[in-house]
């Protein structure tokens, strides 16, 4: 038992390392016990294809031997396809929460050129245009307060924040321009000075 344990525990871990498979949606907790328990029945026939293989006496070794192979061929199938599944359903949620915000952004006077999702390689060179820290280049997202005119900018890490798995990186960015941007008023001193 202490080595199904070590199986199960191993492959929570890769399932939620390597394919990000998390339990914080249903989807996730679907996708990552299928792959669990998909990778233990595959370990457990493995033993016994080694078993067969290394012993052969019985007389119905090949036939067991066969339907054991095909078994794991389906499991690993079944889990490709369930993770496949499962990261278009992520990326789906991902485009509907990013639209959403873009639209909430656009409705509270935003401009939606000014509402970014970037990948990778655009991010960073934004991040750099922008005066930003190189360390900034594993973040979901940046705000840029607008200064001298410009208007302030919304830009979303597209691709990191798939692999964070944060759907609400437009969201969170945002709620950063309405703190810092939106609800400032603006009002003229007695001297005439525009005022924030």
């Amino acid at each position: 038992f202490e080595g199904m344990h070590d199986i199960i525990r191993m492959h929570s871990l890769i399932a939620e390392k390597e394919f990000n498979l998390t339990s914080t949606t249903p989807e996730g907790k679907k996708a990552k016990d299928l792959y669990v328990r998909n990778m233990l029945d595959i370990a457990m026939n493995s033993h016994a294809i080694k078993h067969i293989k290394d012993n052969p006496m019985s007389y119905d070794s090949q036939v067991r031997l066969k339907r054991l192979e095909k078994k794991n061929t389906e499991l690993i199938k079944e889990v490709t396809e369930k993770v496949e599944g499962f990261e278009k359903a992520w990326e789906q949620m991902f485009e509907a929460e990013t639209k959403f915000a873009q639209n909430l952004f656009k409705a509270a006077g935003g401009k939606k050129k000014n509402f970014h999702i970037l990948d990778r390689a655009k991010y960073k060179e934004m991040l750099k245009k922008h005066g930003q820290p190189a360390a900034a280049e594993t973040s979901e997202g940046f705000f840029i307060k607008g200064t001298k005119g410009k208007p302030s900018q919304i830009f979303i890490n597209k691709d990191q924040a798939m692999i964070s798995r944060s759907l609400g990186t437009g969201l969170h960015e945002l709620t950063h321009w309405i703190l810092k941007d939106a609800l400032k008023e603006k009002y003229t001193d007695k001297h005439g000075v525009e005022r924030t």
